[in-house]
């Protein structure tokens, strides 16, 4: 796995070893070796560096091993004691890559229905490391609209989603989770999946969180989440649910509370402009909308108290 990442020094190399037998060979050892944490983590970062071409079929077997991955490592961060070591998120150059084992070998292969359960052994910090790189193979794996479509007929955008909302503290995890959800909001296929009510109010609820908490620490979360909810508002549907779910007023509490960071200013404040534009503009006399006036002084306030949101604009 890390020759393979190594011989991808650039697109046309990655291309070039993304072969079917390649992906084949990836997906068939994180199945069977779903409990081996230093093999699933290698795999998910090949994957997140091969390149698949437009004329290729997408790799199914490869999209469902990570899907599988990221919902086995999911419910293992559930059911792990909890710990001060397992609530902080891992950083990449972690030294707890050695820390899995393959355990006893296994008579059966297991399935797309049937993933296998990883031990809690090891704790919740390598298992958010898995689900961050294989979110990131994930999203890597999406250049293509078929390899788009095989995403959302397994069930990526609810394992990314689940992954974006069950570790809302862990910055890197809500990024990636976040680019990857992005690739579907703009595409029309499958952007009316994205764009469910949903998701739409796991988004709202996690701005909420952001929006009434003191931990400046997590603000690195907001940004990918206010990017996601733009790539969002092409259409009048999600404005509408992210109105009648309180999001649009957690958005304005947001800005004023942190009208000095510039990064959460600047994408709080083109998130509620794309909420007043012609076709949202009937938002703001919503009475369900938690918007109108109070919205518009609450942007206006805070801009005009915000040095750094003028120096950001």
């Amino acid at each position: 796995c890390a020759l393979l990442c190594a011989l991808c020094v650039d697109i046309e190399s990655a291309t070039h070893v993304a072969q079917p037998v390649v992906l084949g060979a990836l997906s068939t050892a994180m199945w069977l070796h779903a409990r081996n944490d230093d093999l699933l983590l290698g795999a998910c970062k090949a994957l997140s560096r091969l390149r698949v071409g437009a004329s290729q079929p997408p790799p199914s077997q490869g999209i469902k091993a990570i899907i599988a991955a990221i919902s086995s490592q999911l419910e293992r961060i559930r059911f792990a004691p909890s710990s001060p070591t397992a609530e902080r998120p891992a950083e990449e150059g972690s030294s707890n890559e050695g820390s899995g084992s393959e355990g006893s070998p296994r008579s059966d292969t297991p399935t797309a229905e049937q993933p296998p359960s990883p031990t809690a052994v090891g704790g919740g910090q390598e298992a958010r490391r898995i689900i961050r790189f294989a979110c990131e193979a994930l999203s890597n794996l999406c250049g293509s609209e078929a390899c788009r479509r095989t995403v959302v007929a397994e069930g990526g955008v609810g394992a990314l989603l689940g992954a974006l909302c069950e570790l809302s503290h862990d910055a890197p995890v809500v990024e990636v989770a976040c680019r990857g959800l992005s690739l579907f909001a703009r595409s029309e296929d499958s952007r009316g999946r994205v764009g469910s009510p949903d998701v739409i109010s796991r988004l709202s609820a996690l701005v909420k969180g952001l929006a009434q908490q003191d931990d400046h620490g997590r603000l690195a979360v907001a940004a990918p989440a206010l990017a996601l909810l733009l790539d969002l508002t092409r259409t009048d549907l999600p404005l509408e649910l992210l109105a009648q779910t309180g999001g649009l007023r957690a958005v304005c509490e947001l800005l004023r509370s942190n009208a000095a960071n510039a990064t959460v200013a600047l994408g709080a404040t083109r998130l509620l402009a794309a909420a007043c534009r012609p076709r949202g503009r009937r938002l703001a006399a919503a009475p369900h909308a938690s918007a109108g006036v109070p919205m518009l002084a609450a942007l206006l306030d805070a801009a005009a108290s915000s040095a750094a949101l003028a120096g950001a604009n």
